[in-house]
């Protein structure tokens, strides 16, 4: 490899097989301002995959905080006769980790899931308590669950945009 006039010299780097190969001479980086920050990389898909692990998918966000719903909705209804504490700390707890984890093109899945949930868990909820009787007292069944469930759904869906704001904030 020829030199021209006002090149810097190259670095000579032995390799292992004894043939020597040019290395370029790289400068250290600099700032033209000292104080000035290093920049943060943003948080785009790519690089999301790159530095961290997957996270979780719109199926995953789904599957994720319909398990856990139901199952300590079950647990509620037989220890509590209702969707008390038992149910809405796991509830709100899973809400906050799927909006915590969820990757970032998959985002709005983390705030769909609560409510679409919490639907589950209600007709669920009124399926134990009436049975399949007809449309009428299932309806107002779920109706009456989501209502007095609201409370736990503003928390939940609270959490969730609050932690997907954060890591929106962080990221920029």
């Amino acid at each position: 490899m020829a030199q021209r006039p006002g090149d810097r010299p190259a670095i000579v780097v032995s390799t292992t097989s004894g043939s020597e190969t040019p290395e370029p001479f790289r400068p250290a980086p600099t700032s033209a301002d000292p104080a000035a920050k290093p920049e943060r990389p943003v948080e785009t898909a790519t690089t999301y995959r790159a530095t961290r692990r997957p996270g979780l998918t719109t199926p995953g966000v789904a599957v994720l905080s319909t398990a856990v719903g139901l199952v300590f909705a079950v647990l509620s209804i037989l220890f509590t006769g209702g969707l008390g504490w038992l149910f809405a700390v796991p509830f709100v707890l899973v809400s906050g980790y799927c909006a915590w984890e969820v990757r970032p093109s998959d985002q709005r899945a983390a705030l769909l899931a609560p409510p679409l949930t919490l639907f589950v868990v209600a007709v669920v909820h009124t399926v134990f308590d009436h049975g399949l009787v007809g449309p009428r007292p299932l309806t107002s069944g779920v109706v009456t669950v989501l209502a007095s469930a609201a409370p736990m759904l503003v928390a939940a869906v609270a959490l969730s945009a609050a932690l997907l704001l954060f890591r929106h904030l962080r990221a920029r």
